[in-house]
């Protein structure tokens, strides 16, 4: 295996795809079995109780609380008309967002760290009990850790790159 060389932050990383990709793919797998853990297994608590409430009726979905947006109710409006409302499947709706907060987690930490850093700090967010919890609850709060990281990562990314196309690209999908 080659060496790697000394990085700075966002410099290009050299080491092998392949073993990056399946590295990443074991701690996502990881992160979701750890997630669909007991998923179902609690009754709706207060707050998921609202979610259901504000998500049963299209209409409500988007004028739900005034401190979250709208996305996450309509979104949820579908998904229950899809895979049900009972407490698993209303929960299901945050394994993705927390799932891909953990390879954000990798690729920030990459970008701005090193290659070990990024392993340690995205197999962390796999096993943190507080991520977990917040992937296993009916609320927003998955996509809200997704949407932080993702932000962070363009804006980065934006302002590293070259002004032009791909720097534009990532100011665009940074404010959007």
């Amino acid at each position: 295996m080659p060496q790697k060389a000394s990085t700075s932050v966002g410099q290009v990383h050299s080491e092998p795809r392949n073993g990056i990709v399946l590295g990443v793919l074991l701690v996502l797998g990881i992160a979701l079995l750890l997630r669909c853990l007991f998923l179902g297994r609690e009754s709706l608590w207060l707050d998921e109780g609202a979610s259901w409430w504000y998500s049963s009726d299209f209409a409500r979905s988007w004028h739900a609380e005034p401190s979250n947006p709208p996305f996450y109710y309509v979104l949820l409006h579908f998904w229950t008309r899809w895979f049900g409302s009972s407490e698993a499947a209303l929960r299901s709706l945050n394994l993705l967002p927390s799932l891909l907060s953990v390879w954000l987690v990798f690729s920030l930490a990459r970008t701005l760290f090193s290659t070990e850093i990024a392993w340690v700090a995205s197999f962390y967010q796999a096993v943190s009990t507080f991520q977990i919890f917040y992937a296993q609850e009916a609320r927003c709060f998955s996509f809200l850790v997704f949407f932080l990281l993702l932000s962070t990562l363009l804006l980065w990314k934006a302002l590293e790159s070259r002004p032009g196309t791909k720097r534009l690209g990532c100011y665009a999908a940074y404010a959007l």
